[in-house]
C-alpha cells in the first residue's frame, strides 16, 4: 500500500520512507535547537561581560575608591608587614586568635577576644595593628577607618580642634581576596602616648560639643578605654570601632536608620559623661 510522503508530499512506500521522513524532520529541530543555543550562550556571554566591566559582579568603584584612599603606603612599614604577614602560621594564629603563637611570633597582644586582635610587633613600631575575625564576611574591623574619618571631617566642620585621632590605615594581608571583609584586610593605627601625668582635659565647652558629637554620629562604645585625655585640653578618640553597626552591605552597614544612630549615641553619650565627670564632679 501506498501513501502520500508527509515531506515531499510525494507517493513512497509505507514503513521505510516513513522512518525516513521522520529522521529528517528530526534533524531539522536539532539543528534549529542547536542555532538557538548558541544565540543564548552568546547573547548570556555578551551580558557578563558589560555587567562585569561595569562593576556589578566586581568590587564596587566605592570599595575601590576607599582601598585607594586608605592603604598603607609604600616604604619599610609595608615591607616589614609583608614579610610578617606572609608566614602562614602567622596568619593562621591571626585567624583563629592562638594566643601562643602570636606571643611566640614577636607580638605584644592588647585584646584578644570577641574575634579581635589589638597587638603590637616590634617590626611594625608606632603602629597598632586591628584585625576582626568576629563576622568574616562583613567589615566592621574596617569601618573603624569610616567611623575615624567620620569623626574628623565632624571636628573639622563644627570647629572643636580639642578632638585628637591617630592616623589609621587599611591594610591587604598577602594571599587573601581584594575583597573589603574583616577576613582580608587588618587596619594600621598610630600609637599615641596616652595617660601622661599632668595632662589637662577639654574645657566644660568642649566636652559638651564633643557629646552633640558623639550623639550625632552614634559613637556608642565611649567608653573609657576608648579615649583618653592627651596633652592640654584634647581628647584622643583611639578606638572608631562600630558599636552594634555590623553590616553585610560594604562600607555603609546595615544599621543606619536615624533613630537607631541617635540611639547608638546616647548610650556614648552616658558612657562619656561618666568618664568625664572626675574631672568636673559636679556636673559635664
Amino acid at each position: 500500500m501506498k501513501h502520500k510522503d508527509i515531506v515531499g508530499g510525494g507517493v513512497i512506500p509505507r514503513g521505510e520512507g516513513l522512518l525516513t521522513a521522520f529522521s529528517n524532520t528530526i534533524t531539522v529541530k536539532d539543528m534549529l535547537m542547536k542555532q538557538m543555543c548558541r544565540m543564548t550562550r552568546t547573547t548570556l556571554l555578551g551580558m557578563t561581560l558589560l555587567l562585569s566591566q561595569s562593576g556589578l559582579f566586581a568590587m564596587s568603584r566605592k570599595d575601590r575608591a576607599f582601598i585607594e584612599k586608605f592603604s598603607l603606603p609604600k616604604g619599610t612599614l609595608k615591607e616589614n608587614a609583608d614579610k610578617l604577614f606572609s608566614d602562614k602560621k602567622i596568619l593562621k594564629a591571626l585567624r583563629y586568635q592562638q594566643k601562643e603563637r602570636l606571643e611566640a611570633g614577636g607580638f605584644k597582644l592588647f585584646s584578644n577576644t570577641w574575634g579581635n586582635v589589638i597587638a603590637l610587633h616590634p617590626d611594625l613600631e608606632g603602629w597598632v595593628i586591628k584585625y576582626g575575625n568576629r563576622f568574616p564576611a562583613v567589615t566592621s574591623n574596617i569601618r573603624r577607618i569610616t567611623y575615624a574619618e567620620r569623626i574628623r571631617v565632624y571636628a573639622k566642620t563644627h570647629q572643636i580642634p580639642e578632638i585628637v585621632l591617630p592616623k589609621k590605615y587599611l591594610y591587604h594581608l598577602p594571599g587573601q581576596k581584594d575583597k573589603l571583609s574583616n577576613k582580608n584586610y587588618l587596619v594600621f593605627s598610630e600609637k599615641l602616648e596616652l595617660n601622661k601625668k599632668g595632662d589637662k582635659p577639654p574645657s566644660r565647652e568642649a566636652i559638651h560639643k564633643i557629646c552633640k558629637m558623639i550623639k550625632r554620629l552614634g559613637l556608642g562604645d565611649m567608653h573609657p578605654d576608648n579615649f583618653s585625655i592627651v596633652g592640654d585640653n584634647k581628647l584622643a578618640i583611639i578606638d572608631t570601632e562600630p558599636f552594634f553597626d555590623f553590616g553585610t552591605r560594604g562600607l555603609g552597614g546595615v544599621i543606619e536608620k536615624a533613630f537607631l544612630r541617635r540611639l547608638r549615641g546616647g548610650i556614648g553619650v552616658l558612657h562619656f559623661k561618666r568618664t568625664m565627670r572626675k574631672f568636673y564632679p559636679d556636673k559635664a
